[in-house]
Parts: structure tokens; sequence; C-alpha cells
């Protein structure tokens, strides 16, 4: 049988009964708003996906700045060239005044040269004709010291060898006579050196043109131009008697050699050099 209870006691447990029910509902509000923070905390750590045209654009954009970057380099690299194609224009321009110098200083040497090679070849024959004059007589016998003995002496051997002149026309028509150096370790009389009138000299010249005559040879005396040409003309005399026993063969002045066959009345030329 239920005890009835006093209206303190009720009132106690009433108060009691609302204490938990409160509590109760504090707890349930508490609880709820634990789940509402976990769960806000959950939907923060979440990643939201970016629709479609946003990841498109920001692909643009960084497209447009690798662009704009390759511009600006491109810019640079173009400035570059443009003063290079200028410095190549002007060098172009500059060759092309150089060669247009140079086209004039060939020109121009080819015309020093071509005067130069005229007016050598004039000295040159200037000087042969000069010393057309002169002539080396080599194995002439004696030791004279002066000039005046060494002209007697070769008037004398010329009119016993050579004749046609009487003794004192060699005389006269010798200027200059002198015995001259010998070549090292030759033994024998000394070279002599001779000046003498032309037409006498191109006669003894037509006289020993064969060789030697008693003993004695003649060399002409020439510019060493001439020189150069009358050697190899010897050279090639020497060759070709070698080559044509019993013929003849001579130079004529200044470096032309002439040669007459054995079998043949005549002469004719066989080489200029």
């Amino acid at each position: 049988m239920t005890t009835p209870r006093s209206p303190i006691a009720a009132t106690v447990l009433h108060r009691s009964d609302n204490r938990r029910e409160g509590e109760g509902s504090s707890r349930k509000l508490d609880d709820t708003s634990f789940e509402s923070e976990d769960q806000g905390a959950k939907a923060q750590k979440m990643e939201i996906e970016q629709p479609p045209w946003k990841v498109l654009l920001a692909k643009m954009e960084e497209l447009a700045e690798g662009q704009r970057a390759t511009n600006e380099k491109l810019d640079v690299w173009t400035e570059k060239v443009a003063n290079l194609e200028e410095k190549v224009a002007e060098g172009a321009e500059e060759r092309a005044n150089l060669l247009e110098i140079v086209n004039e200083l060939r020109l121009e040497n080819a015309t020093l040269r071509g005067n130069f090679e005229n007016l050598r070849a004039d000295l040159d024959r200037q000087t042969d004709n000069d010393l057309r004059e002169h002539l080396i007589f080599y194995g002439v016998p004696g030791s004279e010291k002066t000039w005046e003995e060494s002209a007697k002496r070769l008037a004398k051997w010329l009119f016993q060898n050579v004749g046609v002149r009487t003794e004192n026309q060699y005389d006269d028509a010798i200027w200059r006579c002198h015995r001259g150096p010998g070549k090292p370790g030759e033994r024998g009389p000394l070279p002599m050196f001779v000046k003498m009138n032309y037409r006498y000299v191109d006669f003894i010249k037509g006289k020993m043109k064969f060789g030697a005559i008693g003993g004695v040879t003649i060399r002409e005396q020439y510019s060493t131009n001439t020189q150069a040409r009358v050697n190899e003309a010897l050279a090639f005399r020497k060759d070709w008697k070698s080559r044509h026993v019993g013929s003849k063969a001579y130079i004529k002045f200044p470096a032309t050699v002439k040669v007459c066959e054995a079998n043949s009345t005549g002469y004719k030329v066989e080489k200029i050099f």
C-alpha cells in the first residue's frame, strides 16, 4: 500500500525530479553541440573539388604567363638579331669598299709591274749595248802590270792569231785593257778585260765564235738578266753539240743559238733564250 507523501516531501521530490530532468536536458543539448562541432571540424578538413572551368582558367593563366616570358625573351633576341644584321650590313659595305680598293691596288700594281718590266728591259738593252764594246780574253800569255803593257800584249796577240788588221790598228782600237782576277785554284795567265771599238769586237767575235784560237777563248759581257739567258744558251749549245758530232753551233747576240748540222751548208736558229 502506498504511503501518502507529505506536501513538503512532494515538493522536494518534485524539485529533485525537475533537476534530474534539467540535467538530462542539459546533457542532451551538450551532446548535440559536440556532435555539431565534430561535424563542422570534419567539414573543414574535406577538400572541395574545383569546377572544371576554374581548373582550365588556371591552366590558361599559367600558359599566358609563360607566353609573356617567352615574348620578352623573343623581343630581346629580336633586338640582338637586328643589331647583328645591321653590323653585318655595315661589314658587307665595308668589305665591298675594301674589295674595290684591293682591285684598284691590283690594277695599279699590274701597271707599275708593267712599267718596271719595261724599264728593266730598257736598262738591260742599254747595258748590253754598252757592254758590247767589252770582251774577256782567257789564256793570253803574259803577266803585265799596267794597262798600257796589257794593251800592247793583246794587240800583238790579235795580230798574230786573228790577223787581217795590223798590230797598230788593234792597239789603236783598244781603249782599255787590264788583267783581272782569276778563278781560285786555276793556273795560267790571268784573264784580260778589254774595252775596244765595237767594230773590232764584232770582227773578233766572228773569228772566234766557234771556239778557241791558239788556246785563247773569249766571253762577252752582258747585263745580269741577259747573262742568265746567255748561260742557258751556252748550256744548250754544249748539250746540242754533244748530240750532233761534226756539227757547228754558236750564240748570236744576245742569246740565240744558231746551228749548222754536218750535212748542211747554212745556219738556222735552233733556240732563242
